[in-house]
């Protein structure tokens, strides 16, 4: 017998809206996330001074440990607080409690950590390659995102995650409900 899949929860964060039901509000109205370049050192060199960004983001509540979250790239950060809307929609905590090994994490990044990317490398510029901080690698690694947060819910599943550029999200969709249909998590 086919197993059926269906999606139960959902979390967004974008330039647009920080939740799906505010993402879809503006969406309905018209609203873009495209706005003036203001994150990025040097931008007045930029060809390009627009992008789409998501600026002064607290956050803390969508980690439990949030010193620990504080050595995290921008990229797991927006991943937990996705994460956690997620779960808090689908109701899926307790499933994931009662049976850790059967939940799975697919998280995917275009890249990784970019920003620490960038940080430590004007570090090692200026100050020399001693400087270099020892969280460099797993605060830059692309599968950091999952990982860090199969932790911090209690997955214990399959784990890993996708960079497969603009076609990642579909591609963590695609094998999240390969990994269910197979029997290899009832969850994901």
């Amino acid at each position: 017998m086919e197993r059926r899949v269906v999606i139960t929860g959902l979390g967004t964060l974008n330039p647009v809206a920080r939740s799906v039901p505010e993402t879809w509000e503006k969406l309905l109205q018209g609203k873009s996330g495209i706005t003036r370049l203001v994150k990025a050192r040097d931008s007045e060199t930029y060809t390009s001074r627009v992008a789409g960004q998501i600026i002064n983001l607290d956050y803390s509540p969508a980690f439990k440990n949030v010193q620990k979250a504080k050595r995290l790239d921008t990229f797991v950060h927006y991943a937990g607080w996705a994460m956690k809307e997620a779960v808090e929609t689908s109701g899926i905590q307790t499933v994931i409690d009662k049976n850790p090994g059967r939940t799975g994490i697919i998280i995917g990044s275009g890249i990784g950590g970019l920003e620490t990317h960038e940080r430590e490398g004007e570090r090692v510029l200026k100050m020399g390659h001693k400087r270099l901080t020892p969280f460099y690698i797993p605060a830059l690694i692309g599968n950091m995102a999952a990982g860090y947060l199969s932790i911090e819910y209690g997955i214990t599943g399959p784990n890993f995650c996708v960079q497969t550029a603009c076609a990642t999200a579909n591609h963590c969709l695609g094998l999240s409900l390969l990994m269910i249909k197979n029997n290899y998590a009832d969850v994901m």
